[in-house]
């Protein structure tokens, strides 16, 4: 071993002076800037240098300043009005520009705020922000008066005139059903068709915010359109169904299938949510989600 190392990582005399030497220049180049300094002293700056560096200084200083008054006005809270409220002071409330301008836009289209809680639907205001913004809600417009605004804005020059917009019931809707709902296109008709065959359908409105490309804006204005029938759910026979064919719904990961399949062959059929709920991969949001959808029937 001794003989292996000393061929591939011993060196002969000529390489230690070599590598002496390169170490001394090292350690030499590490004194040259201190040994410059006291050997060519800095010269004074001539009057026309100095000039110049004056004015480079105050021009560096005005933009330091210039971006320190320029930042942008601090965050606060104060009482204000969803339906009124500008695009400035919804940046003040913690809102990005981006996400204030969603709030108005949705404005624009016919939106308007009804009751402090209607706030937390849109998207763009995160639960926390919504919990700190809540005190500081005052709504302005009654319900008698907010019937009396459009729900879609008129055209200009022409008396507005309340569109009728058919109701369209969601669990048992083909393509050409959700078609008539205004908002909702061929491409966006097959994603909720095929979400609501793997979720069994639908429970609440809220749940169309799982379909890709849906969000708060757009929800607010299908929801008038659309209504749900629980009836027409179909369940989940956890007592019954396979691996396979549980793994497929949404909110059930294919460990928890497995989990929950290898749990009744141990222990028996689950007679009800509480002998579910032991199976410790199930949390209480998800056993939430599903309760809707899980019978327990056995043979």
């Amino acid at each position: 071993m001794r003989k292996w190392l000393k061929i591939y990582f011993g060196f002969n005399a000529r390489e230690k002076k070599g590598i002496l030497l390169l170490l001394l220049i090292l350690m030499l180049l590490q004194f040259v800037p201190y040994i410059y300094e006291k050997i060519m002293p800095e010269a004074p700056l001539s009057p026309e240098n100095e000039k110049l560096f004056v004015e480079y200084y105050k021009s560096m200083a005005d933009r330091v300043e210039v971006k320190i008054t320029g930042s942008p006005e601090k965050k606060s809270l104060f009482v204000f009005d969803p339906n009124t409220l500008d695009a400035a002071g919804w940046v003040r409330l913690g809102l990005s520009k981006k996400q204030a301008m969603s709030v108005l836009n949705y404005r624009s289209k016919g939106g308007v705020f009804r009751e402090k809680e209607e706030l937390k639907k849109m998207y763009t205001i995160s639960p926390g922000l919504y919990e700190r913004l809540f005190p500081y809600i005052k709504i302005a417009v009654s319900r008698e008066t907010e019937k009396e605004l459009p729900k879609f804005p008129a055209r200009p020059g022409l008396p507005y005139r309340k569109e009728n917009l058919n109701v369209i019931s969601l669990n048992d809707a083909d393509s050409l059903g959700l078609l008539q709902v205004k908002g909702i296109g061929p491409v966006f008709a097959g994603r909720i068709l095929k979400y609501r065959e793997r979720l069994g359908g639908f429970v609440q409105l809220e749940q169309l915010l799982e379909v890709f490309g849906m969000d708060s804006l757009r929800l607010n204005q299908l929801s008038p359109q659309l209504a749900i029938d629980t009836g027409l759910i179909r369940k989940i026979a956890i007592n019954k169904v396979s691996v396979i064919e549980l793994r497929l719904h949404p909110y059930i990961g294919y460990k928890q299938a497995q989990v929950l399949a290898e749990y009744r062959k141990q222990h028996g059929n689950y007679i009800n949510f509480a002998s579910l709920s032991k199976v410790i991969v199930l949390s209480a949001v998800t056993l939430n989600k599903i309760a809707p959808y899980i019978s327990f029937e056995y043979d």
